[in-house]
């Protein structure tokens, strides 16, 4: 699942990352950062989209605890990213990022990478990180 979408995902976080660094950067905003930087947020908010529609095909055993629980978790987590990525593409695209919606990112991301080390997906984690590869909130 992570083996097929997960380089282009990579890529589009790495883009929105660098979009945002380069956005906290600057004195001041041009309409095209903003609209760049919009795009590559709403762009991983799709990639996420994707890979949740995959994991949602992840055998789950029958009963209840375990896989099923830790599975609905990782989709949880997944959608939260994603909802982080289009709020924070919408703030920016109006001109008007805060703090808050960067702080659900960081937060989200931190689960959504729990989430995956908690199920061992090796090759999620390859894309997306540890939770302690994920950088603090407000650094």
């Amino acid at each position: 699942m992570c083996e097929k979408e997960g380089p282009n995902a990579g890529t589009h976080f790495q883009d929105a990352s660098i979009a945002v660094d380069e956005l906290n950067a600057a004195d001041t905003w041009t309409e095209e950062q903003l609209t760049k930087t919009a795009n590559e947020l709403t762009d991983s908010g799709v990639a996420i989209q994707h890979i949740v529609g995959s994991w949602r095909a992840l055998e789950r055993p029958d009963g209840v605890g375990g896989r099923g629980e830790d599975i609905d978790k990782l989709l949880q987590a997944g959608t939260a990213i994603s909802d982080a990525y289009y709020n924070a593409a919408d703030g920016v695209a109006a001109g008007a990022p805060t703090e808050e919606q960067g702080t659900k990112l960081v937060e989200t991301a931190e689960n959504l990478a729990v989430q995956i080390r908690d199920l061992g997906l090796e090759q999620c984690q390859y894309w997306y990180g540890k939770p302690e590869d994920i950088p603090a909130a407000g650094s």
